[in-house]
């Protein structure tokens, strides 16, 4: 192997270690989020009920904090108690923990951002501090930044962790299993998981979008913000439509990145992954440098997974959260899988032919160790339970049994990695009343929204962004070719448009970057 290879592949395997950026996995080899097309409303079957209104049961006590506060970041801490139900005020509770980071302003906006994390399930406080100086900390220029463990989720009580399912992640990394190996060891995992959850008398019935926007809306009224800017990423951006649904005097502005419709479909997620890959092999074609280099890039990678799936590979790597080596066996499958997350990755996407072509040539395949070994880290900071409890009362119910059996099916060449249709089983495990029809729906508002969409991306493509800003009147939609899933932080004009938004949610956002958006520009090593 030429020593260039093997710096460009290990530049780009650090920089995964350090972002931590994909989407942590519905399934054992998925990153779905949810996908839109229309979906039929006559599956759900529950009464429709009025928006509840906040009552003043919410209770906010100042508290230590439940994570690691990053070095040089002025942060209070708190948890916000509030019913479980919230058309029942004195009913049983449950506890948000909360972090209010202060502005770097002398004189802050007195309307705060409040982000919203996405999933659902993913710790959000967490993510933040760890991600605090690259993303979060320019959004403190001018206005406090709240963040917000969402019920069920990281240092809120309870929480619905399954580390049956966490710690999955790092035993199955030296197996060589196909798609349907790991179906049954998550499905397994997942049954331990939400029979342990009812046996400690969990209602996990209660955790779901509109709960969480009740919360939401108890907290601002809590802390006495007249009104907030809501920031929601993927699954945030329904947790922030449902907000703007159900309390929206309260939101000053909306940004919504990597937009999930409440139309959304579990059913479309192999459709929009299988695009995302032909879209990189299409794009290295068309790239006269790339396709110099890798040619026939969709072959080699076909060629590649066969090989794997023939003769797996074993190699060793260090846990960058541990520094704990790990033996990790790459397959076909498992190749298929950390590409299509690693698709989602605008900083790992112009190193993906490189990887493919290096790994086709047996020569390194640093990039997909480097990749499985993030993506079990990942499972650490997930609360698996929340993430079923959400999709199963709101998302899997409008989805027909038949649409989710065959959604793969068009798409031989992705193995079944990508298949949804166990979320039937696996909600029936929960069983949990199904959403109304309402959940079902768009949202119209005119309270001003920026959207924001990655070309790139295969779990939200920017054709939800344009269903969403279809029905919201006072929304900017900017789309940015180099950027995949969590726009904001993929692209620093992405996240200069944000804060000028913020600033002035009326006008529209005017940068010279926007003129300049071109597509990725793929790492070239010649062999």
């Amino acid at each position: 192997m030429r020593a260039d290879v093997r710096v460009v592949v290990g530049i780009v395997a650090l920089l995964l270690s350090a972002c931590g950026a994909m989407s942590s996995p519905a399934q054992p080899t998925a990153t779905p989020t949810a996908h839109a097309t229309a979906r039929p409303l006559a599956t759900a079957t529950a009464t429709a009920q009025p928006t509840p209104t906040i009552q003043g049961a919410a209770r906010f006590a100042g508290a230590t904090c439940r994570f690691t506060v990053p070095a040089g970041a002025s942060v209070s801490c708190g948890d916000l108690t509030v019913p479980l139900d919230h058309a029942r005020p004195t009913g049983p509770t449950t506890t948000l923990h909360v972090a209010i980071y202060a502005s770097t302003a002398a004189r802050p906006a007195d309307d705060p951002i409040v982000y919203l994390e996405g999933g659902p399930g993913g710790h959000a406080l967490a993510r933040v501090a760890l991600m605090y100086d690259a993303w979060f900390r320019p959004l403190l220029a001018d206005r406090q930044l709240i963040v917000v463990d969402q019920r069920g989720a990281g240092a809120s009580r309870p929480a619905l962790d399954c580390p049956e399912l966490s710690e999955l992640g790092y035993a199955w990394l030296d197996e060589a299993l196909d798609a349907a190996g790991r179906d049954e060891r998550w499905n397994a995992a997942w049954r331990s998981c939400a029979g342990r959850l009812r046996a400690a008398g969990i209602d996990v019935g209660a955790y779901h979008s509109a709960a969480s926007a009740a919360d939401l809306e108890a907290l601002r009224q809590a802390l006495g913000i007249a009104q907030w800017n809501v920031f929601g990423v993927s699954y945030g951006t329904r947790l922030a439509l449902t907000l703007l649904r159900d309390y929206p005097a309260g939101i000053r502005s909306v940004v919504l990145d990597s937009v999930v419709p409440l139309e959304a479909s579990e059913a479309d997620a192999p459709a929009h992954m299988a695009a995302a890959f032909a879209a990189l092999f299409a794009d290295c074609a068309a790239d006269a440098a790339c396709a110099a280099a890798y040619p026939a890039l969709d072959e080699r990678f076909a060629a590649l997974v066969a090989r794997l799936d023939d003769q797996p590979v074993l190699r060793e790597v260090a846990d960058p959260t541990t520094g704990e080596r790990h033996r990790v066996v790459l397959n076909g499958t498992a190749v298929i899988a950390l590409t299509g997350l690693a698709l989602a990755s605008a900083d790992v996407v112009p190193a993906l032919p490189l990887a493919i072509s290096a790994a086709e040539r047996g020569v390194d395949y640093s990039l997909f160790t480097a990749l499985a070994i993030n993506a079990a880290a990942q499972y650490r900071q997930f609360s698996h339970g929340l993430l079923y409890a959400v999709r199963c009362h709101e998302e899997i119910p409008f989805d027909t049994p038949q649409a989710l059996a065959t959604a793969g099916a068009a798409w031989p060449e992705l193995r079944g990695v990508f298949d949804v249709a166990a979320y039937r089983d696996a909600c029936a495990v929960l069983d949990i009343p199904a959403a109304t029809a309402r959940e079902n729906q768009p949202v119209d508002s005119d309270r001003p929204a920026l959207i924001l969409a990655g070309a790139l991306d295969p779990i939200t493509p920017p054709a939800d962004a344009g269903r969403v800003a279809a029905r919201l009147s006072a929304a900017q939609s900017l789309e940015f070719p180099a950027a995949s899933h969590g726009v904001a932080f993929d692209d620093l004009c992405a996240r200069d448009a944000m804060l000028a938004f913020v600033r002035d949610p009326a006008t529209p956002v005017a940068l010279p970057c926007l003129d300049e958006r071109t597509p990725p520009t793929f790492i070239i090593v010649r062999f």
